[in-house]
């Protein structure tokens, strides 16, 4: 993070929903990646629905759980092109899943990544997946079982790291861009739709 956009946060507000948005979601806003979760206050739900209403994002809510929601912000045409992946469907296929449709993983999911709140075991690690990270990294986190990477960042990284160091510099300058367009007082949906009609999109992430 640079010292522009440590300063932006200090001085934002940091339960304010615009904020934890620019924070969590930056990378999926931009157009840079096809998904990403968002953890905030249940009070933010309707606020947040309004926000996306006809926007590129869709949303999922994945967990209700002590006041908060955990959602999953995506960009549904971007997440269908990945899950059509031969090496994604394969990896869903070892982790039990018969179908590698979008509708029947949220569903799953969303059963064992409660189910795993509640018992804290059995991570669904399918979750990676729905987020779009690559095939090669959730596998290697599995068959790892965390360990070994060769470095951490918005995942743990086990092949190819010259080509997701780089993507990675772009989630954080794409994070400290809406930042600054929040600070600026640039609303949420405005922030959506300038780049979903102006930023070239990267719907495959390598």
């Amino acid at each position: 993070m640079s010292e522009n956009a440590f300063s932006l946060i200090q001085e934002m507000d940091m339960e304010q929903l615009e904020t934890q948005i620019a924070l969590q979601c930056a990378p999926v806003i931009a157009g840079l990646k096809i998904s990403n979760l968002l953890i905030v206050q249940e009070k933010y739900l309707e606020t947040l629905q309004n926000m996306l209403k006809e926007t590129q994002l869709s949303y999922e809510i994945l967990l209700r759980r002590k006041g908060q929601i955990t959602f999953l912000i995506y960009q549904e045409t971007a997440v269908k092109n990945y899950l059509a992946q031969i090496k994604v469907k394969e990896l869903l296929k070892k982790l039990g899943y018969a179908s590698g449709t979008l509708k029947h993983l949220l569903k799953e999911v969303k059963k064992r990544y409660r189910f795993y709140m509640e018992m804290q075991r059995n991570f669904p690690h399918e979750m990676g997946l729905l987020l779009g990270y690559p095939p090669e990294d959730v596998q290697g986190f599995i068959e790892n079982e965390g360990r070994n990477f060769l470095y951490a960042g918005y995942w743990k990284v086990y092949e190819n790291l010259p080509a997701k160091l780089s993507l990675f510099q772009k989630y954080e300058q794409a994070g400290e861009a809406v930042l600054q367009m929040i600070a600026l007082g640039v609303s949420v949906r405005d922030i959506i739709n300038i780049y979903s009609e102006n930023a070239p999109k990267q719907t495959a992430l390598l």
